[in-house]
């Protein structure tokens, strides 16, 4: 490790803040942005028949496996459609 003494001749910290940030956008609270794309009634039932379904299997009464996958977030959307098309097979071959 360097000492402190030595940090003024090889960098600042301005060289090591934010060294990756393009851009800061403020982000749409969830509530406006619920009023602004409310969910189509299709999914909203998907969305609860699927949620009663992993329930079933968690609490014993379905003998089904629940597997989760998938990213925590996408950055890359072609890597996310390669993903999800990767999935969708899967999905199939153990279906």
């Amino acid at each position: 490790f360097f000492s402190a003494c030595l940090m003024p001749f090889f960098m600042s910290s301005q060289d090591l803040d934010d060294v990756r940030i393009r851009l800061i956008q403020p982000l749409i609270p969830p509530d406006c942005m619920m009023d602004d794309l409310p969910l189509d009634e299709k999914w909203v039932d998907f969305i609860a028949s699927t949620r009663e379904q992993i329930a079933a299997v968690l609490s014993g009464q379905d003998d089904r496996l629940v597997v989760l996958v998938g990213p925590d977030c996408i950055h890359d959307t072609h890597g996310a459609m390669a993903y999800a098309t990767m999935l969708s097979k899967a999905k199939q071959e153990f279906a």
